[in-house]
């Protein structure tokens, strides 16, 4: 839109001056060619290069109409448990894996000493929670929350292009649970990437 206003005030202002059109069109070619990677890339993803429709179509409102309702979390014993619309309690996948021997880990530990890992796990856990805060903002079309570290924006900014192949979200933050497997958890993203259903987990690495 501002280019096309931008161009009918140039045309009246130099409607007189061939040699100025002309610099003008040079100009407007070069910028077409300049953009359009991105907007080929954008078709590609979105079916919609100036994302004229991308927030309309990016969550699918209808999800909750085609699945059971979901299990809810509940703290029994000192543990996290999931208790399903049918009544059975399953425990979190995160307390099962928790509780799993992590020789790698000790190990670590023991090699940097148990205060300096205890610095670096809290600090690890701390940046992965303002990406993941990051993620969803940006997934939910929200304004991004910019006052956390440059740490945590750099990070993310990594994950931003990633996250431009997710489109027809299901939802965020959703419990689910097995009745085979017995166990439940919350899953960080349910959507399609790159066009292919998918259960989306965020991550952060510092390496």
């Amino acid at each position: 839109i501002m280019i096309v206003i931008i161009s009918c005030i140039f045309f009246v202002l130099n409607s007189r001056s061939k040699k100025q059109l002309l610099k003008y069109f040079i100009c407007l070619v070069i910028f077409v060619i300049v953009i359009s990677p991105i907007l080929v890339q954008r078709n590609n993803q979105f079916d919609d290069p100036l994302y004229l429709y991308y927030n309309e179509r990016m969550f699918i409102d209808d999800f909750y109409e085609a699945v059971d309702e979901p299990s809810q979390r509940e703290v029994i014993d000192g543990g996290r448990v999931y208790v399903t619309p049918a009544g059975s309690v399953y425990p979190s996948i995160t307390s099962i894996l928790g509780r799993q021997p992590k020789p790698g880990i000790e190990e670590w530990r023991k090699k940097v000493g148990a205060e300096e890992a205890n610095r670096i796990m809290k600090e690890s856990s701390e940046l992965g929670t303002m990406v993941h805060n990051l993620c969803e903002q940006y997934l939910y079309n929200l304004p991004l929350k910019c006052d956390y570290p440059d740490e945590a924006i750099s990070v993310f900014n990594r994950l931003r292009f990633i996250l431009g192949n997710v489109d027809n979200i299901y939802g965020l933050e959703l419990p689910l649970y097995s009745d085979i497997l017995k166990v439940a958890g919350t899953v960080d993203c349910v959507a399609e990437y790159n066009g292919v259903l998918s259960v989306i987990d965020f991550k952060t690495s510092r390496k």
